[in-house]
């Protein structure tokens, strides 16, 4: 039976350079369902990253909807957006975006300690110990490798409890080995009682071949 968690509905996106107005999503219809771990593929500039922003609603479609969980984005304030996005949405970045004056243990735990959560220190040390790095939680992230500091961003985006993990080219700047460890932990996060819903974009097809599917953005349309 459908049970769906995230469905784009018509979504088109396009932005003005000098004047001439670029088409970056053209009539993007996904259905995204609860519990299921999804890639979506396309080359550079294919309108991935754009689309994951929206769907986590860092950016406003141009034409079309999203409805989370029965609940339209455009029904929402940006009050309201900024408290989902802090709840409900776990985000996985190419680029980590670790706070370099705060532990690794301080990074995982603020976005709880944002939400009203202050005895989120136990929960936080549990997540480290979940994704491998349990022995670096005083460390900073100029003190950790790439790999680590990517393990370190998964816990973060898992200690409010979020409905989906959105995850932009979460192996992109990791050699095969490391990226390779990363997606086991999304397989694990995945395959466990969490049964954590997943959309991950990638350009890369072995990437890709983790998730239970496979769908391809060119030029803007799946």
């Amino acid at each position: 039976m459908s049970d769906p968690i995230l469905q784009a509905s018509g979504v088109k996106k396009a932005y003005s350079t000098g004047g001439d107005a670029i088409i970056v999503l053209e009539d993007v219809n996904l259905t995204v369902e609860r519990n299921e771990w999804v890639a979506i593929l396309g080359s550079s500039g294919s309108g991935k990253t754009t689309l994951l922003n929206i769907l986590g609603t860092l950016e406003k479609p141009d034409e079309g909807s999203v409805v989370f969980d029965g609940v339209a984005y455009d029904s929402m304030s940006e009050r309201a957006k900024a408290g989902f996005r802090c709840c409900e949405i776990g985000f996985v970045f190419q680029a980590y975006h670790m706070f370099p004056e705060l532990s690794v243990l301080e990074n995982v735990r603020l976005p709880a300690m944002l939400n009203g959560e202050r005895a989120s220190e136990k929960k936080a040390e549990k997540l480290l110990d979940m994704v491998g790095l349990g022995h670096r939680t005083s460390h900073k992230p100029t003190e950790l490798s790439g790999g680590e500091q990517q393990r370190g961003a998964i816990a973060r985006a898992l200690i409010n409890s979020p409905s989906i993990i959105l995850a932009d080219e979460p192996t992109g700047n990791l050699d095969s080995g490391t990226g390779g460890q990363i997606l086991d932990i999304f397989r694990d996060l995945h395959a466990s009682e969490l049964k954590t819903t997943i959309v991950m974009i990638t350009h890369d097809m072995e990437v890709a071949k983790r998730a239970d599917r496979k769908v391809v953005l060119k030029d803007g349309m799946i």
